[in-house]
C-alpha cells in the first residue's frame, strides 16, 4: 500500500467504533440480562480469539482486492448483530452470536495492518 485512500481511513474508524461500541455498550448489556460474568468473558474471548484468523483475512483481501465488498459486508453484519443484540433475551447463545458475528468480517482489518 503506496498511499492512504479514503477506505482506509473508514476501516479504521469503523474498527475503533466496534472495540468502544464493544467496551462501552455490549459488556454492560450482557451483565445486566444475565448477571454473569462468565458469558461476558465467554464473549469477550470470542471477540480477541479472532483476531487470529486476522492475518489470514487480511491476506485474502488484499490479493484479491476485496476491501470495498468486505467493507459493506462488515456494515451489514454489524447492524444484523446490533439488531439480535436489541431482541436479545438471557439465552447465552444471543451473546455467543451477537458475539462472532461482527469477527465474522471486522478481523480482517488487522490483518491489512499487518500487510
Amino acid at each position: 500500500m503506496n498511499s492512504i485512500r479514503l477506505w482506509h481511513f473508514a476501516q479504521a474508524s469503523l474498527g475503533i467504533v466496534q472495540w468502544v461500541g464493544i467496551a462501552v455498550l455490549l459488556n454492560p448489556i450482557i451483565i445486566e440480562r444475565t448477571s454473569s460474568g462468565a458469558l461476558l468473558g465467554q464473549v469477550m474471548a470470542l471477540i480477541g480469539g479472532a483476531g487470529l484468523l486476522a492475518p489470514l483475512i487480511g491476506g485474502i483481501a488484499d490479493r484479491y482486492c476485496y476491501h470495498r465488498l468486505l467493507q459493506r459486508m462488515a456494515l451489514f453484519i454489524h447492524f444484523i448483530a446490533l439488531l439480535i443484540l436489541y431482541f436479545a433475551d438471557t439465552t447465552a447463545a444471543i451473546y455467543w452470536t451477537v458475539g462472532t458475528l461482527p469477527l465474522l468480517i471486522f478481523r480482517w482489518q488487522l490483518g491489512l495492518a499487518l500487510h
